[in-house]
């Protein structure tokens, strides 16, 4: 994810939601893998709320820019847009992302972050 916002003292912020659910699925057993752009002033707060609470996340490499906004899901379901996981992109901005099913495109999908990562 290119820009994940994370404020925990905004109670309306559909961001903290997504990013607070990645952490409660992690604690109910579910794998959850997180990369995120290095870029430590915007993505800093949500990185330490989800290695606080277990999640693996890190940062792609510094000769990389990541500007993906991907999703994988059971190594099938593909979310694949222009959706940052910020308050304005997911309130207020005029984003567009897909919905893809396909263990083809997800298992591309993910040897690619891992080879960035």
């Amino acid at each position: 994810m290119f820009s994940m916002k994370y404020d925990p003292a905004d109670s309306f912020d559909w961001a903290n939601d997504l990013i607070r659910a990645l952490a409660e699925a992690e604690k109910r057993g579910v794998n959850v893998h997180v990369l995120l752009e290095d870029s430590p002033d915007i993505n800093q707060a949500a990185y330490d709320y989800l290695k606080a609470n277990g999640v693996d996340v890190s940062f792609d490499s510094l000769e990389t820019t990541l500007h993906a906004k991907v999703v994988v899901i059971d190594g099938k379901i593909v979310f694949l847009g222009s959706h940052n996981w910020s308050e304005s992109a997911l309130y207020w901005n005029h984003e567009v992302s897909i919905k893809i099913v396909s263990e083809d495109l997800a298992q591309s999908l993910i040897n690619y972050f891992w080879s960035i990562r």
